[in-house]
């Protein structure tokens, strides 16, 4: 069994809701929690994670916590601390209706293009250093203009 299961593939059992997974996995999954306890708590705790997240029961998270503090599982106890350093940001995600994932999505598409833009030709790398070498020259000429009161350089 273990021998069939890859590491990612024990991975994407342990997130995925069990009612989205095939017979064949569920039954991959049921031996795995079978042969190990801890794979079967880690299992627990992250399904019971995972329906805070998608159904924002913001309420339940002090109880997951103690179980994890209790799991004696040090991975999923760092990620806890690292909620716990950001907890009313935290709180606020499992039971706000509110996102900012579009913005952050049109930002991150935003700076997508501005980087293909900038960098995705040879022929937009000569321009930006055109331009770079226009504005240099722009400053030479300024300066050689003011020589009286370069204050406003």
């Amino acid at each position: 069994m273990l021998d069939r299961v890859s590491v990612q593939e024990a991975i994407w059992l342990i997130v995925r809701p069990f009612d989205e997974l095939k017979m064949k996995e569920r039954a991959d999954l049921e031996q795995l929690c079978q042969i190990s306890p801890k794979f079967s708590t880690l299992y627990t705790l992250v399904q019971s994670f995972g329906q805070m997240v998608r159904k924002q029961q913001g309420h339940l998270l002090s109880d997951w916590k103690q179980r994890v503090a209790e799991s004696g599982l040090p991975e999923i106890q760092r990620f806890v601390k690292g909620l716990e350093r950001d907890k009313e940001a935290v709180f606020a995600g499992l039971t706000e209706i509110y996102s900012n994932g579009m913005t952050e999505g049109f930002v991150n598409k935003l700076k997508l293009i501005k980087r293909q833009g900038w960098i995705s030709t040879p022929a937009s790398a000569d321009a930006v250093c055109a331009l770079s070498i226009s504005i240099i020259s722009l400053r030479e000429r300024k300066k050689q203009a003011c020589t009286v009161s370069p204050m406003f350089l």
